[in-house]
Parts: C-alpha cells; sequence; structure tokens
C-alpha cells in the first residue's frame, strides 16, 4: 500500500502587532523576545526562526534547541512555565513548517528557572549545535 505524506502543518500565526525582537548573539545563538504574557510571535521574529530553520536544512548534522523563559512570580510557578512552553512550541512550530524533522528540535521550557537578570525575561534562546561524535 503506497504511503502517503503527511498533511503539511498548519501555517503558524503571525500577529503583525506583536511585540518582541529578534536578536543574533554569539555563538550560533538567536534570541527572540516576547511581550509580556504573550506567546505571538511578529513578522521579524518568525522570520529570524526561518533564516534558522533555512540552516538546519542547509546543515542536516545539526540540531535545534529552543530554551525559553516567562517572567513570573513566585506564588504561581506554573502560570510561567506553560507560557514558556507556548513560547518554545511557537518557535518550533515555526521550524517544523519550513522542513526542520521535529526530532532535530529539542524544546526546553524553563519558567522563572534560571531566569537570569542581564537577559531579558519573556524571550526563547535558539541555538543551533552540532550532536555529539558518534552519534545523530
Amino acid at each position: 500500500m503506497p504511503a502517503h505524506p503527511p498533511p503539511p502543518p498548519p501555517p503558524v500565526p503571525v500577529k503583525p502587532d506583536a511585540p518582541g525582537a529578534a536578536q543574533a548573539l554569539p555563538g550560533q545563538l538567536e534570541r527572540i523576545t516576547f511581550g509580556p504574557g504573550s506567546s505571538d510571535l511578529n513578522p521579524a521574529t518568525a522570520e529570524a526562526i526561518r533564516q534558522i530553520a533555512a540552516t538546519a536544512i542547509a546543515h542536516p548534522e545539526l540540531l535545534v534547541t529552543i530554551t525559553a523563559w516567562a517572567a513570573g512570580n513566585n506564588d504561581d510557578p506554573s502560570t510561567p512555565r506553560r507560557l514558556s512552553l507556548d513560547r518554545a512550541l511557537a518557535a518550533r512550530a515555526v521550524l517544523i513548517a519550513n522542513g526542520v524533522v521535529s526530532e532535530r528540535i529539542r524544546t526546553i521550557a524553563k519558567g522563572m528557572i534560571d531566569l537570569g537578570t542581564t537577559a531579558p525575561a519573556d524571550r526563547a534562546d535558539i541555538t543551533e549545535i552540532l550532536p555529539p561524535a558518534g552519534k545523530k
């Protein structure tokens, strides 16, 4: 029986007025910022993630890790954790929609854990890494 390719993923919603920015940082790192309480991507942040997808497609040995955070308060650690997961999954959806297979994408939702003091709290850092020697 012939196998049919899976249907294409639905388009990732991009909101033109969503707050956020993309910033390239040293070490194959792209930082995507979000508006407080939001996981919405804007055209600039979605385009930055599409560029990462193009790099990953051109270099099949690369793995992509998305680590996301969200501001919150210590009385409710669950809400920032869920929001950071939404942010990581939004970035992941753009990568998949642009041809990166899900097995090459690792998502980490940190919530407020290791939030840091110098980086924006509402962010996702996307890194492209080579797998350890001998693994694919």
